[in-house]
């Protein structure tokens, strides 16, 4: 899926929209966040719509997911007529990453910067994965603001937008490493929720990168058969 985005080469800032007065944790504050913490999804199938977007340019195509938190994934990108053109496997200690246009196949370890060199975006495998399943990072939490019924949640290296009477993530933004400057590095929105086997499953997430400057939507239609060739 994400494949596709590298070969399109987009590179550079997405800016965060504004944010209120964050104010010190208070007592209660840690436990309404482990609770929404708890709300993560351990596990993914579904197809997906994707759309890509740069400027004047776009790309659209269907891939099908199988996720497994919090370090094993499989995704294939299919054309219209259902043929598999990119193939991802990790199994949480391996990379395989199969380009079916070009008949080429690379395994590499799935460490840290496994995702990035063969993506070229600045994520590892581990935060796509994240972001998919709602997994909140266990970290303390510094600020906590309110506006509009919801919650404003920022921890070290971390900004969450939640609503406050459903408990649902609304957005997230990555910061850069703790010690620099709290620009944003990629921001996801995450919309349409609905109950999926006993659970609260948003059916789109918006994904804005800074650098290399690209939005991504996915729909996803879970719930599906998934099948891979």
């Amino acid at each position: 899926m994400i494949a596709a985005l590298a070969a399109l080469g987009f590179a550079a800032c997405v800016k965060a929209p504004p944010r209120s007065a964050l104010q010190p944790p208070q007592a209660g504050d840690e436990r309404w966040l482990g609770e929404v913490r708890g709300r993560a999804l351990k596990s993914l199938k579904s197809y997906a719509q994707v759309k890509a977007e740069h400027g004047n340019q776009s790309q659209s195509f269907d891939a099908a997911i199988v996720m497994q938190a919090p370090d094993r994934l499989k995704i294939e990108v299919i054309n219209d007529l259902g043929e598999t053109l990119l193939r991802l496997d990790a199994d949480g200690e391996r990379v395989v990453y199969e380009n079916l246009r070009e008949g080429t196949r690379d395994e590499i370890a799935q460490s840290q910067l496994a995702f990035q060199k063969v993506f070229k975006l600045p994520l590892s495998l581990e935060e796509f994965i994240a972001v998919l399943s709602r997994l909140i990072p266990d970290a303390p939490i510094v600020g906590v603001g309110e506006t509009s019924g919801h919650r404003e949640i920022e921890l070290p290296q971390d900004r969450l937008e939640i609503d406050t009477a459903t408990g649902q993530l609304l957005s997230w933004e990555k910061l850069k490493a703790k010690g620099q400057s709290s620009k944003v590095r990629y921001r996801v929105s995450y919309s349409d929720y609905g109950m999926q086997d006993g659970v609260m499953v948003p059916s789109q997430i918006v994904w804005q990168f800074m650098r290399p400057k690209v939005r991504v939507t996915l729909r996803l239609e879970t719930g599906s058969a998934v099948q891979f060739h």
